[in-house]
């Protein structure tokens, strides 16, 4: 996976390994396997939904995300379209992103509480567009919405109407609702290490954790818009283009810690690739892509890089009671996560993935099988050398 420049907003790395019986010792690539469905490529039209109340400040720096994602003229370095540009390594080419039609409804027509069914009514309220279209609703801090904060800081789907297929987005502010969980690493996070939360890039908590996760839902439409595009895992739990990257925003990035990035000299803001909108230049935070199949990764191990895993084992050597198969016993990573740092790293990755352990985690799942730790760190040791040093 090559590294995508760094933004002024961010964005999420990580590697996900194809399920394999002998993954470990084979170092298989990452991929995203395809499914046979359409992407959206070309030109898209990104339509907005602003529901709720947002400042003309919250708007611009959403704005300014979206129209540098195809910006030609920018040369600030790195660069938001460069970041974008990656939409081209999937099948049909690139995707180029307009911002449409804005919508403001501030007057909370469905209430504040809002379910999934009814994101689509407001989604699709203002017309469908002609399938090159992506309605996206942006939901207030006041806005509670069915598993936010749960199990979601925003999602993709579509809507069928006749023969056609619409797709559309959601993400939601989580400042006063959950920020250590949607907006982190700008706020201290709810569960793991208690580092220090980076600045936000745009001094908007809430809103520069919003473009966080409205990168990766609309990164996912593109390459996934009707469930059956881009992805790995379960279509009912699909790991995606940036959904797989969780809790990486740069190198060296471990739990709790979102790796090197960018810092602004005299404001302090982190970042990791830079915007344009005119003459002002926005700091925004993106994430690194998980590349389609073929793609060969250098950096990291499933959710995190080598060295955690590699320190990790190599604590664990002896250990009377402790096995590699003690992942899979909750019960061990509550009580002992805090001491072993490997087993910190499991149980982070069981809290921000959902589904089976074995589907979204397979090359850590196989390691669980291998008899002892010892084994498990020289064979990390073998894989860092060749996936790594060696490359």
């Amino acid at each position: 996976m090559a590294p995508i420049p760094f933004l002024s907003l961010l964005l999420l790395f990580s590697l996900t390994f194809p399920s394999s019986s002998s993954a470990f010792e084979q170092q298989q690539s990452p991929l995203l396997k395809y499914h046979h469905g359409p992407l959206l490529k070309g030109n898209i039209t990104v339509n907005l939904v602003w529901y709720g109340k947002f400042s003309s400040t919250q708007r611009s720096i959403i704005v300014d995300f979206l129209n540098s994602l195809s910006n030609p003229k920018t040369t600030s370095s790195p660069s938001v379209s460069s970041w974008w540009r990656t939409t081209a390594k999937y099948r049909g080419g690139s995707s180029s992103v307009v911002v449409g039609k804005q919508t403001l409804d501030d007057k909370y027509s469905l209430g504040k509480a809002l379910k999934t069914s009814q994101l689509k009514v407001l989604a699709f309220k203002y017309g469908y567009g002609d399938g090159k279209a992506v309605n996206v609703v942006l939901t207030s801090a006041d806005v509670a919405v069915d598993g936010f904060c749960m199990s979601r800081c925003g999602t993709h789907g579509s809507v069928q109407v006749k023969k056609s297929r619409f797709p559309y987005a959601w993400v939601g502010n989580s400042v006063s609702q959950c920020p250590g969980y949607c907006a982190w690493p700008f706020h201290q996070p709810v569960y793991g290490p208690q580092t220090p939360p980076l600045v936000a890039p745009n001094g908007d908590v809430g809103v520069d954790g919003m473009v966080i996760n409205l990168a990766t839902v609309l990164a996912g439409t593109v390459v996934n818009p009707y469930n059956n595009g881009y992805f790995q895992g379960p279509a009912e739990a699909p790991l995606e283009a940036v959904s797989a990257c969780t809790g990486i925003f740069g190198k060296g990035a471990f739990p709790g810690y979102p790796g090197k990035v960018l810092v602004g000299e005299t404001t302090g803001a982190s970042y990791n690739a830079v915007g344009v909108n005119g003459q002002l230049i926005k700091k925004l935070q993106l994430i690194y892509w998980l590349e389609p199949a073929g793609s060969h990764g250098v950096w990291g191990l499933d959710d995190y890089h080598f060295l955690p895993f590699i320190f990790g084992s190599s604590q664990l050597i002896d250990h009377k009671y402790m096995k590699p198969k003690s992942i899979h016993n909750d019960d061990i990573l509550d009580n002992f996560s805090s001491e072993y740092m490997y087993l910190s790293c499991i149980q982070f990755v069981k809290k921000v993935k959902k589904g089976p352990f074995a589907e979204h985690s397979p090359l850590l799942n196989d390691i669980s099988g291998v008899p002892n730790w010892n084994k498990v760190n020289t064979g990390m040791l073998k894989m860092y050398k060749a996936e790594v040093l060696e490359k």
